[in-house]
């Protein structure tokens, strides 16, 4: 084996290989180009300066014979995402309108898939494949349905749209259908370019690969909500040739209803997510809204009906790292322990996991006095990002070592062994007839979810006069 004189020859096979292959994508580039009689021999050298010229961010300009020996070493220095975009600019300036998406798509088809996002991976089940109305799904015969880039090229030419403004209504739709369902994360857009990175497939996520319903969905609200009112009409025959008059009119007015409906749920799951997290108190700035939203939103995604039964030995609570919580669990809003709490103790050993925790905060800031706010508050020193940091994790190990799954377990160990509930206020508590014994699932320190009939309150079984941390059941 040959000796490595220095780090450098490590690189160098790395190196060597997205030299070969950005030179790959560049020749095929030039090869989509002139398929599509974009480009002829005669002008390569043209579209080489213009790449050269994108990409050093330089005006188009006359250059000595010097400047024009250095052109090819530039060109063949340039990175592949400066081409790209340079490519895209490219197309944007030279090919018109009525098939400017078409030439596009088929140039950029070429593009490599990414080594930290393998395409390789099962993707997940695209929710956008289902048709949204009775018209989504083309009705032309299967040979003569438009293409998504035909779609969109379609409009443009109807209304005679710029091509820079078709290429952002397609990287705008490419964008939303990169988002996983699951995890809520898509590819990042390069809105000048249309170029839609990474996303739910692990690759350059392309047009093509948004379900061709949808994308006559979103054109049509497109049609509705920016084009002017009198090219509306001009651009629906021309994108929906497939449907009669009467049926573009429909179809059109379902789009719209489903738009405003789904803006007013939008609204009022803001509204109730953000009153979740801040309760009744005023807004100070518009971003703590938003961010309490996104928390609200991020809860809404936790599992709760997992299984609650502890598992002694899951972790260590190491006071020495994390303080003690020195605010009480049994009032919120209280700065000091309640007199019922200041001789509890929790001891060491964590015996819920992360997933456990996350849906014990779900259960217990949902429809109770406990605001998350003031559940956060209740732990000492967690901010509103850390705590969301937390609960977007996902996996029952996911977040161990965080300061706030020590204290979230700490604060619901206290309330545990106070015999407080989990999912009610003690107020609906004393207020639940229960006194046939009907069963509830509730949290005991010595068995966990073990189901119990409930004694009524002040019954003569109830010797205690505690009230039980409760698991499940209905909430207030």
């Amino acid at each position: 084996m040959p000796r490595l004189d220095s780090p450098d020859d490590f690189l160098a096979p790395k190196i060597v290989r997205e030299a070969a292959q950005n030179a790959w994508v560049k020749a095929q580039f030039i090869t989509k180009l002139k398929e599509n009689g974009v480009l002829s021999e005669e002008q390569i050298q043209q579209f080489h300066r213009h790449a050269v010229d994108h990409s050093a961010d330089k005006p188009l300009m006359r250059r000595t014979r010097l400047q024009h020996r250095d052109i090819e070493r530039e060109f063949n220095d340039m990175d592949l995402g400066s081409f790209t975009r340079a490519t895209a600019v490219y197309i944007r300036d030279h090919v018109p309108n009525d098939r400017c998406i078409q030439v596009y798509e088929d140039v950029l088809s070429v593009l490599p898939s990414s080594e930290e996002m393998p395409a390789a991976r099962e993707p997940a089940v695209n929710p956008r494949e289902k048709p949204e109305t009775a018209f989504s799904v083309s009705r032309a015969a299967p040979e003569s349905r438009k293409s998504n880039a035909e779609l969109i090229d379609a409009l443009a030419s109807a209304i005679d749209m710029e091509p820079g403004t078709a290429i952002g209504i397609r990287g705008q739709i490419t964008m939303w259908d990169s988002i996983d369902d699951e995890t809520k994360m898509g590819g990042i857009l390069a809105p000048y370019y249309g170029l839609v990175g990474a996303g739910r497939l692990g690759r350059a996520h392309m047009l093509g690969d948004v379900p061709n319903p949808h994308v006559r969905d979103r054109l049509m609200d497109y049609i509705n909500i920016v084009v002017q009112e009198d090219r509306r009409e001009c651009a629906r025959r021309a994108v929906f040739s497939d449907l009669a008059p009467a049926e573009l009119e429909e179809y059109s007015a379902v789009i719209t209803r489903k738009r405003i409906q789904e803006e007013a749920e939008a609204t009022g799951s803001t509204d109730l997510r953000t009153n979740r997290v801040l309760g009744n108190r005023a807004v100070r700035r518009p971003r703590e809204a938003a961010n309490a939203a996104q928390q609200g939103a991020v809860l809404d995604k936790i599992n709760e009906d997992i299984d609650l039964t502890p598992k002694p030995g899951f972790g260590f609570r190491d006071y020495d790292c994390v303080e003690p919580i020195s605010r009480s669990v049994v009032k919120p809003g209280l700065k000091e322990l309640d007199p019922s709490e200041a001789d509890v103790e929790v001891g060491k050993d964590i015996d819920r996991d992360c997933d456990q925790i996350r849906a014990m905060i779900a259960r217990f800031t949902n429809g109770t006095e406990w605001t998350v706010d003031r559940f956060r508050l209740a732990l000492g020193g967690i901010s509103r990002p850390q705590l969301t940091t937390f609960l977007k994790k996902k996996g029952p190990a996911e977040g161990k070592q965080t300061m706030v799954f020590q204290l979230a377990w700490e604060f619901f160990k206290k309330r545990e062994l106070l015999g407080l509930p989990l999912t009610r206020t003690l107020d609906d508590d004393d207020n639940d007839d229960n006194s046939d014994g009907g069963d509830d699932d509730v949290l005991q320190p010595q068995d966990g979810n073990r189901r119990r009939k409930r004694p009524s309150a002040g019954g003569e079984n109830d010797k205690t006069g505690r009230k039980r941390t409760r698991t499940s059941g209905r909430r207030s």
